[in-house]
């Protein structure tokens, strides 16, 4: 994006309760979720990704190929805050099927998660593509979270008054090109 558009600004928010509101009255140009896109917006699927589950290198847990639901939730977890306190996908299917997992530390980032786990017996459940080199880097392992959990698919979201924005058509495109 810096080589095609150099003057342009990126500005990366949290997500917060009041997102769907900035959309709507112009404060931010896109959204990317893991969740259902309310009405009026456009949405555009992404890509469908498999949560894994990054534990240190020293865990109980780490010679495991994928974690039981059992053992998953005797674990202690890093959560990481979509909203509430709570980590959207994983957190609403645990609670479906009445189950909660507990949390000891809460984040506001993935990134924050993956570096909170080092050198404890606590999980991070992350998407995969965001796991992908970081457990060599932090010597952590990724091991696939229990099949309850599910995928999540991620989407962008967007006002339809920016359908045709010949600017937020080439970022929606750049986007695109990127995650394929």
């Amino acid at each position: 994006m810096r080589n095609q558009s150099p003057g342009s600004t990126l500005r990366f928010d949290g997500w917060h309760e009041t997102v769907y509101q900035d959309l709507e009255r112009g404060a931010l140009d896109l959204v990317f979720t893991g969740g259902t896109v309310p009405s009026p917006f456009r949405s555009e699927h992404l890509f469908e990704d498999h949560y894994v589950c990054l534990l240190s290198a020293d865990h109980p847990l780490h010679a495991v190929d994928k974690l039981s639901l059992r053992d998953y939730l005797g674990c202690d977890h890093v959560v990481v805050d979509i909203a509430g306190g709570r980590q959207g996908a994983v957190d609403v299917r645990l609670e479906a099927l009445g189950h909660q997992r507990r949390a000891s530390v809460i984040v506001p980032y993935h990134v924050f998660a993956a570096g909170a786990i080092h050198e404890t017996h606590l999980v991070a459940t992350l998407p995969r593509r965001f796991v992908n080199g970081l457990a060599e880097n932090f010597s952590q392992v990724a091991i696939e979270a229990p099949a309850a959990i599910g995928p999540v698919s991620f989407s962008m979201a967007w006002h339809p008054r920016l359908d045709n924005d010949p600017a937020h058509c080439w970022l929606r495109e750049t986007i695109r090109e990127t995650i394929n």
